[in-house]
């Protein structure tokens, strides 16, 4: 099911600022419940816009006697290895996919990829942190799974809709079998 809500994919809005508008979390049978405006539903593929820019953070420090800025920002390559991975433009950072629909945060885990977003671009890829230490972690794996296993229901068309309409259909016929047998 595609929305008619614009993906940002290409452009930042085609020179228009989203529209602001932000829920509160709410903690629903164990899951936390977040969603940014432009940040991907359920029935979307994950939120991966191309842009030039997204949300640059510079550090300064001294090195050798000189103050050196370094910056930072998100990388849209990081997509193809992390294929969970969203960016929301109105919160400036990353999110998953995957947590923020299917995690089980019962299990334990962190909620920075599923409520606050993930914006420290400098330890994105060190082991056992950022990207590499949510991609490890259990409750994403979990979720992973989950979200995988409802692609492959979609692709088939097996959708619990579809699978109850066949099962009473499968029923149906058997009483219509019946009922002729009967005369």
């Amino acid at each position: 099911m595609q929305s008619n809500r614009p993906r940002h994919q290409g452009g930042a809005h085609g020179g228009r600022a989203p529209a602001k508008i932000v829920r509160a979390p709410a903690k629903v049978s164990g899951l936390i419940m977040f969603k940014s405006c432009d940040l991907s539903t359920m029935e979307e593929e994950p939120c991966q816009p191309k842009l030039g820019v997204y949300a640059p953070v510079s550090k300064s420090k001294t090195e050798k006697g000189k103050l050196v800025t370094k910056r930072r920002d998100f990388q849209p390559t990081w997509c193809e290895r992390f294929p969970w991975l969203e960016f929301s433009l109105e919160m400036k950072a990353a999110f998953c996919y995957c947590c923020r629909h299917f995690a089980v945060l019962s299990q334990g885990g962190d909620t920075t990829f599923i409520k606050d977003g993930f914006s420290d671009w400098f330890h994105a890829l060190e082991n056992k942190r950022g990207l590499r230490g949510h991609d490890e972690s259990l409750v994403h794996k979990n979720a992973y799974a989950m979200w995988q296993e409802r692609k492959g229901h979609l692709e088939k068309n097996e959708t619990i809709a579809n699978l109850v309409c066949d099962k009473q259909l499968e029923r149906n016929r058997y009483y219509v079998k019946s009922i002729a047998e009967l005369r």
